[in-house]
């Protein structure tokens, strides 16, 4: 809006308190308490990569099954059509989710952290709280429905980018983190 002085309406958008239309005097999210700071990018990116290295071999267990589907014994080696993918699919995601949960669930459950957040020296906290969260509600917002999203063709690999891309927002949430209602700050190791 510009300051015009022909213009009743000019500028009440800001200076009336009782507007319901005013935009918000601040955008972002519930302050920290002193002491409390969030991680930065680059122990975001830490974190995630040690992550990525712990679930190698997971990752060699779904290349196999999705170079030779019939390894499994649902389905014979004849039938390589759509049938196979999704039976590769749907045991990769399962198997990927319950060995994350064997590898991280005890940390996820008593710090709000997994391996790499461990190293990395952050931790997932409630964002209005700063409160570790649960376990359940923590895997279910944040890893489950992300990973379900993610394992639709077509779209979930621009779900998957878009979701990481996010944390160059200033206040360093993915989308992950708006699902779950978390943030990551950093904690002394």
């Amino acid at each position: 809006m510009t300051s015009d002085p022909d213009n009743p309406y000019a500028n009440t958008a800001i200076s009336d308190p009782h507007n319901p239309y005013a935009a918000p005097a601040e955008v972002g999210d519930v302050a920290l308490p002193s002491g409390v700071e969030l991680a930065t990018r680059s122990a975001r990116l830490v974190g995630a990569i040690i992550d990525g290295i712990v679930m190698i071999p997971l990752f060699t267990l779904a290349f196999f099954l999705a170079f030779n589907p019939g390894a499994t014994g649902l389905i014979s080696d004849v039938d390589n059509g759509i049938a196979a993918e999704l039976v590769s699919s749907l045991i990769g995601l399962v198997g990927g989710l319950l060995w994350y949960l064997m590898v991280n669930g005890y940390l996820l459950a008593t710090r709000g952290q997994t391996v790499g957040k461990l190293a990395a020296g952050t931790r997932i906290v409630d964002v209005e709280t700063n409160e570790l969260v649960p376990l359940w509600p923590l895997f279910f917002k944040r890893v489950f429905a992300v990973e379900v999203i993610v394992a639709i063709p077509a779209i979930g690999g621009l779900f998957g980018l878009v979701d990481v891309l996010m944390i160059f927002r200033e206040n360093r949430r993915c989308l992950h983190d708006n699902f779950a209602g978390t943030h990551v700050i950093k904690v002394s190791r």
